[in-house]
């Protein structure tokens, strides 16, 4: 059988930053109910961590000791969630940075033929100019993620004198 885990002594200081990350609404949702579950055993030390656990909304058993148990060895930084392992980033900071300054660029004062860019107008620039190939989706995600927006582009033709007599006589009316 496991032994008792129990909250560890916890500095006024560290009471404070708990109550105040407990209430908070714009940290992650998981370390906030963390924050929960140790504001509630130090004012309800009668409580194990598991019933604490269950209490601020854990499902598991296991979930409210090993909480306690990370905050006991590591403090406040316990509560945080660890780095994972993962797909490590197709391309670098400075490659994503590129594209954004390039993006924000008018293309004609860049000597292509157009003043506004398409996605794949954007995708071929980049090509031409830094020999990396991004796919369109990573364009989109990075765009939007900065916070830029695509504009409706609108064309504006002008017909000839030619072009005008002709117009009723192309197209039949239905």
């Amino acid at each position: 059988m496991r032994s008792k885990i129990k909250l560890r002594e916890v500095t006024s200081q560290e009471a404070a930053t708990l109550r105040s990350l407990a209430r908070s609404k714009k940290s992650p949702a998981e370390v906030v109910r963390r924050a929960k579950l140790l504001v509630f055993l130090i004012e309800n030390p009668e409580f194990t961590p598991a019933q604490a656990g269950y209490t601020v909304g854990f499902t598991s058993f296991e979930a409210g000791r090993r909480w306690v148990e990370r905050f006991n060895q590591y403090g406040l930084e316990g509560l945080q969630d660890r780095a994972r392992s993962g797909r490590p980033p197709t391309h670098s900071a400075e490659v994503k940075n590129t594209l954004l300054a390039l993006a924000t660029v008018m293309p004609g004062t860049m000597g292509f033929p157009y003043q506004s860019w398409t996605l794949e107008r954007l995708q071929q620039a980049f090509i031409q100019h830094n020999g990396i190939y991004l796919s369109k989706g990573t364009i989109w995600k990075w765009i939007e993620g900065k916070g830029l927006k695509w504009r409706e582009q609108h064309k504006w033709v002008k017909l000839g004198p030619l072009q005008q007599e002709n117009t009723e006589t192309d197209f039949p009316r239905v």
